[in-house]
């Protein structure tokens, strides 16, 4: 890596090598921010909000974006074999278990039969869920795992499709950084006309190119300036009703990263939240899995149930990240080799592919509702 900042949005891979390199402040608003989707799946709406969840994800994008492009504006096409393996054994193995947990639970509530559970765990698998599951949810809500459980694993392919097409964007044209700015711009502005993930994502890979262009711009006096003021203008403009949230929020999501992203050494604790934030993210539905349980044999109310439900799955998401992500970050250096590199990289793009063909011909072939 030529960089050693945590780097998927949710998790740290590495230690930093150089302090301007790792922004600590990163590592508490990764947890933050899952706790945040965290009570909004248990059914808290804070600030009244009730795309107070989405919103984190959307912070989740734009630090994916700021960070990653950050490696990548650094990055030789002869780096991208560890590029991509770093983000194959980091983000797919995790992303696996929760997939086999959520297929363990569907199996105890006897869901397999269903081939409509197949199909979606399909699309989890191949990396598209994004385009083909959150758009039946309305419809198949009772036939998706678990009745919907795992259904914020569309944020997961958003972040795996970016770092699967993005080097051959950014790395391959990086004498022609005009023209990366330009396709940036430009997915950002389709996302006034079309609201989609992937405007939160462009606008951390353009805070980043900032970055690299002007320094810390946006630690400045003017800089913090205009980025609080971007941020109240968002704010206020959606809560007047000119602009639609999701039109807003990605300038919003891009602005809390940018006043947070501030280079400096781990703070403590930083570090081990920070890790957990991924297999939290993924499994914290394990906790709110068992509310019933807790509030039959128990008779709490929602608060304790709450509360119960939360240190279920922070207590076995410490385990996944003690046991499992740690243990494979500390071999990680030596599992690599080029080739492996190459591979992870044909294999995620194969998936992706294939799990669009196979889900644009069923959506095809089914019947309008």
């Amino acid at each position: 890596m030529l960089a050693s900042q945590p780097t998927w949005s949710l998790v740290p891979e590495a230690r930093v090598r150089h302090s301007d390199r790792y922004f600590a402040w990163f590592d508490y608003l990764r947890i933050l921010l899952a706790i945040g989707v965290f009570v909004t799946h248990a059914g808290a709406h804070p600030f009244g909000s009730d795309n107070f969840g989405n919103a984190c994800v959307q912070v989740f994008f734009a630090l994916s974006g700021f960070l990653i492009g950050g490696i990548l504006l650094q990055s030789l096409p002869a780096d991208l074999p560890r590029f991509y393996f770093n983000r194959s054994t980091r983000i797919w193995v995790p992303y696996a278990i929760a997939i086999g947990l959520l297929f363990a639970g569907s199996a105890l509530q006897h869901q397999l039969h269903d081939p409509k559970v197949w199909e979606f765990f399909f699309y989890k698998a191949t990396f598209v869920y994004n385009f083909f599951g959150p758009p039946q949810l309305a419809r198949f809500a009772a036939r998706m795992p678990l009745h919907g459980t795992g259904n914020h694993f569309w944020s997961i392919c958003v972040e795996e499709q970016f770092y699967l097409f993005a080097p051959f964007l950014m790395v391959f044209l990086r004498r022609r950084r005009a023209i990366v700015v330009a396709a940036l711009v430009a997915i950002v502005v389709l996302n006034f006309a079309y609201q989609y993930a992937f405007a939160s994502v462009a606008l951390g890979v353009l805070l980043a190119i900032s970055r690299d262009e002007f320094g810390d711009w946006y630690l400045r006096p003017g800089g913090v300036a205009l980025v609080v003021g971007m941020l109240g203008a968002a704010v206020g403009l959606v809560c007047v009703g000119c602009l639609s949230y999701g039109s807003a929020v990605p300038f919003a999501a891009v602005g809390v990263v940018a006043l947070l992203a501030r280079p400096r050494r781990p703070l403590k604790l930083g570090p081990w939240l920070g890790g957990i934030s991924y297999p939290f993210y993924l499994d914290h539905w394990i906790g709110l899995f068992f509310q019933k349980t807790i509030v039959r044999h128990l008779h709490t109310g929602p608060v304790l149930t709450g509360i119960g439900a939360f240190a279920i799955a922070f207590t076995a998401c410490a385990a996944h990240y003690r046991f499992i992500d740690s243990a494979i970050m500390a071999r990680r250096a030596a599992w690599f080799t080029p080739r492996r590199g190459l591979i992870a990289c044909c294999c995620g793009l194969a998936l992706v592919a294939l799990g669009l063909v196979v889900g644009v011909a069923l959506n095809a072939s089914r019947p309008a509702s």
